[in-house]
């Protein structure tokens, strides 16, 4: 029985707006990793007292380019001493004034857009500080991944061996195998376990450390699903993207910020100016020409750089050579970032290149070793001495393949940190 064209059209419609409603579930979906990240981005206490810093940063801008406060003053002006009355002298009167000090045009303008270049070098270095949490993060979290696969390969090898025990126990009962084959697997054993109890101090110590990066109780537990992806091998890092790292656009302000000082400094050769006004309040004296009538002044003064060779001249030396030592530091930065970068991206290479040999031949190579001589073993085609080395380099293969996985995706953690990108996960 076939569907009317109508029928046909609204089932059509009410898969596709379920397909559509469900789309955007599956895009904000986020793994476990970029949870644990997000959280120590807004958990963790060092960037907390980093954004504390830039909110003093920038209560320090518009200090900088704000005037002084006013001085108001109260006097009384040509008071007798024998006779101290305000009607006796014609030039005897109460008086207020006040003054204002006002730099040389440009000073302010200049001192604040240094705070500016500081209030920028210090979000420049928030940024640097949050790519380098999120790294230590995900450093953690694949060390911990790292910990806890070698705990499972410990376990099962261990499984693996008590059953080569079970063999080996059952022939030395009936003379078939030595006795130094039953102790060596009794060795063997007690090895395995003392490496699983490495691992699982490890392990704590591992948990502790993502608690302090979180700000959590150090104490809480932390149990991993491990549910990411393999980061593929990215592009190599152009020039252009290490000039925009955070860290290097940092001290970038910070070379600014000190060619701005030079010029305050060099502005201090100019005079800054003292505005006055001031009133007196004069009573009526019998003969006054004036009749008591009340006086206003104004007045301007001015500093005079007659020091300048001892103290504006060296000021614009050190901030010369402020300015210079920023320089240095921003090319010593920018030559560090290029060499990190270039080592990083080469051992990431290889990293990924040996990731292949492992999963392509390694692996299933020792793996089908140890089969093929466990089973020779058991039909006593082998002796236990190769069946032991087998299930040991096994072991060891499979320990090697995981450190070499975790150590991949830090190493990739760290390219990002360096040149100032955010770590995406597929």
């Amino acid at each position: 029985m076939s569907l009317s064209p109508f029928w046909r059209g609204a089932v059509l419609g009410l898969c596709w707006m379920t397909l559509w409603s469900q789309k955007p579930a599956a895009a904000d979906e986020k793994t476990e990793i970029e949870k644990v990240i997000d959280e120590a981005i807004a958990q963790n206490a060092e960037l907390a007292a980093e954004r504390e810093t830039i909110q003093a940063l920038q209560a320090r801008v518009p200090q900088a380019g704000a005037l002084e406060d006013p001085r108001l003053g109260f006097g009384v002006t040509n008071l007798p001493v024998k006779n101290p009355a305000f009607n006796t002298e014609e030039m005897t009167g109460k008086e207020i004034s006040i003054n204002q000090m006002v730099p040389f045009p440009g000073k302010l303008s200049l001192m604040k857009k240094a705070e500016k270049e500081a209030l920028a070098s210090a979000k420049a270095m928030l940024e640097d500080k949050t790519n380098e949490i999120r790294y230590e993060v995900e450093e953690t979290y694949f060390e911990l991944y790292r910990v806890d696969k070698a705990i499972e390969v410990l376990q099962k090898n261990r499984g693996l061996l008590n059953a080569m025990a079970e063999v080996t126990q059952a022939r030395y009962a009936v003379g078939d195998e030595s006795g130094a084959d039953v102790f060596r697997a009794q060795t063997m054993a007690t090895e395995l376990e003392s490496e699983l109890l490495a691992m699982e101090q490890e392990r704590q110590s591992l948990g502790a450390r993502l608690n302090q990066l979180l700000n959590r109780p150090i104490d809480t537990p932390f149990t991993a699903a491990y549910d990411f992806s393999r980061t593929p091998l990215p592009a190599k890092p152009q020039t252009d993207q290490i000039e925009t790292a955070p860290r290097l656009e940092a001290m970038g302000q910070e070379v600014e910020k000190a060619k701005t000082e030079l010029r305050v400094a060099k502005r201090e050769y100019w005079p800054d100016f003292d505005f006055g006004l001031s009133y007196m309040q004069r009573d009526e004296i019998k003969n006054d020409p004036m009749s008591g009538s009340d006086l206003f002044a104004g007045s301007v003064m001015i500093n005079i750089p007659l020091w300048a060779h001892w103290r504006q001249s060296r000021k614009v030396e050190e901030m010369a050579a402020e300015k210079r030592s920023m320089e240095h530091h921003y090319h010593h930065i920018r030559n560090e970032l290029l060499y990190e970068v270039e080592e990083t991206f080469r051992t990431l290479e290889r990293q990924d290149r040996q990731l292949s040999l492992f999963e392509q031949s390694l692996l299933p190579q020792t793996q089908a070793t140890y089969e093929s001589a466990y089973f020779s073993y058991q039909t006593e085609q082998a002796d236990f001495f190769s069946t032991i080395e087998a299930l040991k380099t096994l072991l060891e293969t499979e320990l090697a393949f995981y450190e070499l996985e975790s150590n991949y995706q830090i190493t990739h953690a760290r390219l990002n940190w360096i040149v100032g990108m955010k770590e995406e996960q597929p």
